[in-house]
């Protein structure tokens, strides 16, 4: 999208569009800034109604959570990953 990339676009079980942003560690509010401006030209490029944002990160910030509180097409995902180091 104009010289910017989406981490993953992909349609929802209803075929409706979805940007999917991930965050190596922590999701701050500036986050959805970048996150709206993808969903409006998505929504312009694909001529879409609507258009979905998850946003990834290992921590939520607070001020995310309150940024996106009522925004309805925006859900917030925090993941935690583990690994097994194993000696050959």
């Amino acid at each position: 999208v104009e010289q910017r990339r989406i981490d993953i676009l992909a349609r929802d079980k209803s075929g409706v569009p979805v940007v999917v942003e991930l965050k190596v560690s922590r999701g701050h509010e500036r986050t959805i800034g970048q996150c709206l401006y993808y969903q409006e030209k998505i929504k312009e490029l694909m001529k879409a109604d609507r258009v979905r944002i998850f946003i990834v990160a290992e921590v939520i910030s607070p001020e995310l959570k309150l940024a996106t509180r009522k925004l309805p097409d925006v859900t917030l995902f925090e993941y935690s990953l583990s690994m097994t180091v194993r000696r050959l």
